[in-house]
């Protein structure tokens, strides 16, 4: 609606609606604001060219494409469109009283006693004893199989998978598994439903909509005939394929799953777990490593000689050489230092304890994990993988997270791209051999688009050949738009 405000009050001007094509309708609601305001721009030019205009909306659809860093052909074509307007944007906060007021002015209601009876009350209530029934068939080379899904009011589930060991196509399987569902429903002492498929022909065929023209398909529509004079409300209805991937699945699994010929049915059963797998072996790790710390070998070869048990010679000479690095004083590992005391071996939970004393205690500068490492040597403490877990100790620290630098380099590497400027990249292509041949016997196209405003030059041959090449780019790009850069 384009609006004057004339002395504090808004004044329609001119009215507009549109209908979305089929491809605009898979915008953002962004980019349907977007592409509303500029078919407004289009039919409303005379008013809009020579005043100020303030687009009222609940979303800014100026910001949306002047401050957009990266355009696409139909976001940078909106932008030239509105390039010429000069327009302001103002957030819809309410609507005023006075245009409710205005409209009850202009258009007074029939004065008398009001009826508050609302008629043909019974015709909008709504029935909550109507089941859903969802339907699908497969057939592949691994089998046929038929799911159904019955939904009750409340909400509830009931899957049906059934393996068809016969040879049938797919819309026999879709019949089969209407059949099923509807006999399932009967069981149930179900009068009103509403079954839901995926395959528009058999829905159409189903309601008599359609002719059944297939001899293979003709006895089933006979005997659902019989079947529906058992329910007091019985609707088909078509639905996509993405909407129906429960009744999908459990088809698929039907003709994929192998049952023996002496079991008439396989169960299958679905457990709801509340927590991932690894958290028991995260568990029972962590327990392990409490009993037995990560120099126990160490300890035990140095203080009574003994190598683990089933353990190589290469290991054992391994275990040695390690050994050697360390000793035992006062029943505790130590490993000696020439430039300093030594360094108390520790296990796991004293390491986490030392991290967060010396890396977030008192007096803890919250540094890196390399100096956090070396200030702990210096404290006189060691374990072998001290580098590693302090740097993974720092990375998880929420202040250091929280108070470190922002990183302003971009996540990848920055190219300059020509496509923002009109007529400096184009594309070229050909488009041929065309049959039948135009006027002439041209057969050939020779196509170039620019890749930012979309503009279109062609040119039709008989013949097309690289002098012919040259010509087109001369005459048609080089002459009108200039050398590209």
């Amino acid at each position: 609606m384009l609006a004057q405000e004339v002395e504090g009050k808004e004044k329609a001007i001119y009215y507009l609606s549109k209908k979305l094509l089929e491809y605009e309708t898979r915008y953002t609601t962004l980019e349907k604001l977007c592409l509303a305001l500029v078919w407004a721009t289009k039919k409303l030019r005379h008013y809009m060219l020579t005043h100020t205009v303030y687009v009222v909306s609940k979303m800014d659809p100026l910001k949306f494409l002047f401050d957009k860093p990266a355009l696409n052909g139909r976001i940078s074509r909106w932008m030239v469109m509105l390039a010429e307007f000069d327009l302001k944007f103002i957030p819809q906060k309410s609507i005023k009283g006075a245009v409710v007021s205005d409209f009850l002015t202009d258009f007074p209601g029939e004065s008398g006693e009001v009826n508050y009876e609302f008629p043909d009350e019974h015709l909008c209530t709504t029935n909550t004893d109507s089941w859903e029934l969802y339907f699908d068939g497969a057939s592949n080379q691994n089998g046929c199989g038929a799911g159904v899904i019955l939904i009750s009011p409340d909400k509830e589930h009931i899957p049906i998978s059934v393996r068809l060991d016969f040879e049938a196509t797919n819309n026999a399987a879709e019949y089969e598994a209407c059949i099923i569902g509807l006999k399932a429903a009967i069981a149930l002492n179900i009068k009103k439903l509403q079954v839901h498929g995926d395959s528009l022909l058999i829905i159409n065929q189903i309601s008599k909509k359609w002719k059944v023209r297939s001899e293979g398909l003709t006895p089933y529509q006979i005997y659902l005939e019989t079947i529906d004079e058992q329910f007091d409300e019985l609707e088909y209805k078509y639905l996509p394929r993405k909407d129906n991937q429960f009744a999908d699945a459990l088809a698929k699994l039907a003709s994929m799953v192998n049952i023996p010929k002496e079991l008439k049915e396989m169960p299958l059963v679905i457990e709801k777990r509340h927590e991932p797998a690894y958290v028991n072996a995260l568990d029972d790790n962590n327990e392990n490593e409490e009993e037995t710390p990560w120099y126990t070998d160490i300890f035990n070869y140095i203080d009574q000689g003994e190598y683990p048990p089933n353990t190589t010679k290469r290991a054992q000479r391994a275990l040695r050489l390690l050994a050697s690095q360390f000793i035992i004083r006062h029943g505790n590992l130590y490993k000696p230092m020439t430039d300093g005391p030594h360094l108390l071996c520790i296990d796991k939970p004293q390491t986490v304890r030392t991290m967060e004393s010396i890396h977030a205690g008192e007096c803890g500068p919250h540094m890196g994990g390399k100096t956090l490492a070396q200030k702990i040597m210096r404290q006189g403490y060691f374990w072998t993988t001290m580098e590693r877990d302090c740097h993974q100790f720092v990375k998880t620290c929420p202040e250091c997270q929280i108070h470190a630098n922002l990183q302003h380099v971009p996540p990848s590497m920055l190219y300059s791209l020509t496509s923002p400027w009109p007529f400096s990249t184009w594309g070229i292509d050909i488009i041929g051999k065309i049959t039948p041949s135009g006027v002439g016997g041209h057969e050939y196209v020779l196509v170039a688009i620019d890749y930012f405003t979309k503009w279109v030059e062609a040119q039709s041959y008989a013949k097309l050949t690289a002098k012919h090449v040259a010509k087109f780019l001369e005459r048609t790009i080089f002459c009108r738009y200039g050398v590209p850069p």
